[in-house]
């Protein structure tokens, strides 16, 4: 853990449970990934549709974030997190059919944004909650899904490319049934919340309180700079997520090939999470990952076949550091409104996100995928490493204030 050293190792009943949940909702998720940008295109969708309907996704989180972290932390965290499970079966549902359709896909893309904040602000909430009044450990329990989550979008890459190429858009079909094995453990196995549980009353928050989580939130140095060092991450996570099939396709990579390599940045992401969770990550090191991102991708400007091999390296070293800053934003979090802390945190991320969405789809049309994605590292670089210097500076008092 980030400040403390003698902390229970192991996973509790209820993390159990979510972890297994989540692996086959994620599964289901992550099964198109691979293909996803392709297959719109396929559709008769161009990028400015695709960037289009991604922004109406980040307005529906940002929408809900902040009305679903509280109703969590007030009513019941497990039926919020089984509506996530049926929107996203909803949405799609639509994408299998209707993709051609902008209207359709469009509602598709809120009915997925509605879903992400129900999905990650409501049981996850609780079993954190569970472990820090428990003395467990958050870094285990927090790595433990990691790896679970990557193994998820490792065989649902390497399946999805395969089915793709035989069944086209009924891809989705088979993510529909894996949704459903989701739906199946968290409705069933996971237990009900208890009303006559102190814990459960002590989890709850009135409304007139969320003003305190605000405030304790923003008068803190160390969270504030801790929540600067989380949005810049979008810079990032939105170029890579969105744009790395149109930076290979560039290159001229065949797209039958696509799958596979989406399976190797889920294997990059387990690598890094391996490294987060057995290294002591400090600064100095936060600090060498962030000049490496830049100086690896210059590479491509010697021989743009390099980027096979430099890539992979370039996603396994963000996620050392995102990983990392995922860590600290669960270990920082509130004991209690722990829904609302994580909600507050997201709506801001998602807002950068969506910015640096709007950005980088102009960046790409202008100047080309290759020289933005330099231009973002660059960028993305210099801005983490400034506020990670600064969240670090102030984190003793944060330390003193648990």
């Amino acid at each position: 853990m980030l400040f403390t050293s003698r902390l229970s190792n192991g996973l509790s009943r209820n993390a159990l449970i979510l972890i297994t949940s989540n692996f086959f909702l994620e599964m289901g998720r992550t099964l198109p990934h691979s293909i996803l940008t392709l297959f719109l295109l396929s559709q008769g969708n161009s990028l400015t549709d695709i960037a289009f309907v991604k922004i109406i996704q980040k307005i529906a989180e940002i929408i809900s974030i902040l009305p679903i972290g509280i109703i969590s932390d007030v009513f019941s965290r497990k039926k919020l997190y089984i509506l996530s499970i049926i929107l996203l079966f909803v949405s799609y549902l639509c994408f299998c059919f209707f993709s051609h359709n902008l209207l359709i896909l469009s509602i598709s893309y809120a009915l997925y944004g509605f879903s992400m904040p129900l999905r990650y602000d409501t049981l996850e909430s609780d079993v954190i909650f569970e472990y820090k009044t428990k003395n467990l450990s958050v870094k285990y329990y927090v790595t433990t899904m990691m790896y679970t989550l990557s193994i998820a979008g490792i065989i649902g890459g390497a399946i999805g490319g395969f089915l793709y190429s035989n069944i086209g858009g009924y891809i989705y079909i088979v993510s529909l049934v894996l949704l459903i094995l989701s739906l199946i453990c968290s409705m069933f196995f996971y237990p009900p919340e208890r009303n006559d549980s102190k814990q459960y009353d002590v989890n709850k928050i009135k409304l007139s309180d969320i003003s305190n989580v605000f405030r304790d939130l923003f008068s803190s140095r160390t969270y504030v700079w801790m929540i600067f060092s989380i949005c810049i991450l979008t810079l990032f996570i939105q170029s890579f997520f969105h744009y790395w099939q149109i930076l290979y396709k560039e290159i001229n990579i065949d797209t039958k090939y696509f799958g596979l390599i989406y399976v190797s940045f889920h294997i990059c992401n387990v690598i890094g999470t391996l490294i987060c969770k057995h290294v002591n990550i400090n600064k100095i090191l936060v600090g060498l990952v962030l000049i490496l991102l830049p100086f690896f991708y210059s590479f491509i400007y010697i021989d743009q076949k390099l980027l096979l091999c430099v890539f992979p390296l370039i996603v396994t070293l963000f996620y050392i550091y995102h990983q990392h800053m995922n860590i600290v934003r669960k270990e920082l979090a509130f004991l209690h409104n722990t829904s609302t802390y994580f909600a507050i945190i997201n709506i801001l991320e998602t807002i950068i996100g969506m910015i640096n969405l709007l950005v980088m789809t102009k960046s790409v049309e202008h100047f080309g995928v290759i020289n933005s994605y330099m231009g973002m590292l660059v960028l993305f670089s210099i801005l983490s490493w400034f506020c990670y210097s600064m969240f670090r500076r102030y984190l003793g008092k944060a330390y003193k204030n648990q």
